[in-house]
């Protein structure tokens, strides 16, 4: 896309050639030669020519993919607590504190929730730890309140018991998604329960 965006332009560029050489021609006339309005003119069809090209060159760069926007995130918890874990309540929405990465800045901390800058296909993979002495744990994957899948552990009867889900959708921008209790008391932090997003695709603009 890129090269076709400058081949675009050098050949816009090119056509104004033989008028710019023109314009050369009037000004190296000596000044009892100048036709004041022929140049005066081309002076003006060169202004025109050079506004219109600026506006060609924006429009192009606008109908560049969104797919050069870096859109994705991974997340756990920075505290973990091998026997019982990180307490966590019926519907809590889980705010993952440590951030490894956030490309684009769309998954926020202070409420746990992603939010799509641009519309596109994203892929989504949770992987959780189950505590061992706590009642079995199912953690939700939820898109604007709904649950798109579940992931489940049972440390008690399996201790460091993981289970992982991925998710693969069509976000429009502003569409939101975070991780969710769905049962259970606890969860392990750390390295052994992390939330990843990402981009895919970018949607073609319009």
């Amino acid at each position: 896309m890129l090269t076709n965006f400058k081949r675009t332009l050098f050949a816009r560029v090119a056509l104004q050639i033989p008028l710019i050489w023109s314009c050369y021609g009037y000004i190296n006339k000596k000044s009892d030669d100048l036709d004041i309005v022929a140049l005066k003119t081309i002076v003006e069809q060169q202004a025109a020519m050079i506004a219109t090209l600026q506006s060609e060159m924006t429009a192009l760069k606008n109908s560049l993919p969104r797919s050069f926007q870096q859109v994705g995130f991974t997340v756990r918890f920075s505290a973990d607590n091998g026997q019982t874990g990180i307490p966590i309540t019926s519907g809590q929405t889980l705010k993952f504190d440590n951030i490894i990465t956030n490309l684009g800045n769309a998954y926020d901390a202070r409420t746990g929730v992603f939010t799509a800058p641009i519309p596109g296909l994203y892929s989504f993979f949770l992987v959780v730890m189950s505590p061992d002495e706590t009642s079995y744990l199912v953690l939700a994957i939820v898109k604007n309140g709904v649950q798109l899948d579940l992931v489940y552990g049972n440390g008690r009867s399996d201790p460091d018991d993981q289970g992982s889900t991925q998710v693969t959708m069509h976000l429009a921008a502003g569409e939101m998604v975070w991780v969710q209790q769905a049962s259970g008391e606890g969860v392990r932090g750390s390295n052994w329960t992390v939330f990843t997003g990402y981009l895919l695709v970018a949607d073609k603009p319009s």
